[in-house]
C-alpha cells in the first residue's frame, strides 16, 4: 500500500477505535495483553474479574467487529474511504467506472484496528 492509503487508514482506524464502546476497548486491551504476555492474574487499573479469558474475549470482539468492519475501498486521490464497492455511473451517454480505488479486505481492516489479535478474531 502506498503512503497516502496508509495515512488515510490510520486516521480512519483512530476514529473507529474512539467510537467503540469502553467495554470493547477494555476487552481488546485485555486480550492483547493476554496474547503478548500470557494470562494475567490482574490487569493494572482494571477489574480482572471482568475478563472472560482469551477465547471468549476473542469471540466477543469478533461479534462486535465483524458486522461493522467489512472490506473498504480507498480513493487515495480524493482522500475518500467507502464501505462498499464504488458503483459505475452514467454520464453523457457513457457508463463510467470509478478507477484508482484500492480495496482493503476486512482481514486487513481488523489487523489495522487490533494488531496481532486480528489473527484470532
Amino acid at each position: 500500500m502506498n503512503k497516502i492509503v496508509n495515512e488515510l487508514l490510520e486516521d480512519w482506524a483512530s476514529f473507529q477505535y474512539q467510537s467503540m464502546s469502553d467495554e470493547i476497548v477494555v476487552l481488546i486491551n485485555q486480550a492483547q495483553n493476554d496474547l503478548h504476555d500470557g494470562p494475567q492474574i490482574g490487569f493494572e487499573g482494571e477489574d480482572e474479574s471482568n475478563y472472560p479469558g482469551f477465547d471468549k474475549a476473542c469471540e466477543q470482539i469478533r461479534k462486535e467487529l465483524d458486522p461493522k468492519f467489512q472490506d473498504l475501498w480507498v480513493d487515495p486521490i480524493m482522500g475518500e474511504i467507502l464501505d462498499q464497492e464504488p458503483e459505475p455511473f452514467y454520464d453523457e451517454g457513457n457508463w463510467n467506472y470509478p478507477t484508482g480505488f484500492v480495496m482493503i479486505p476486512s482481514s486487513q481492516i481488523k489487523k489495522i484496528l487490533v494488531g496481532a489479535l486480528a489473527e484470532y478474531i
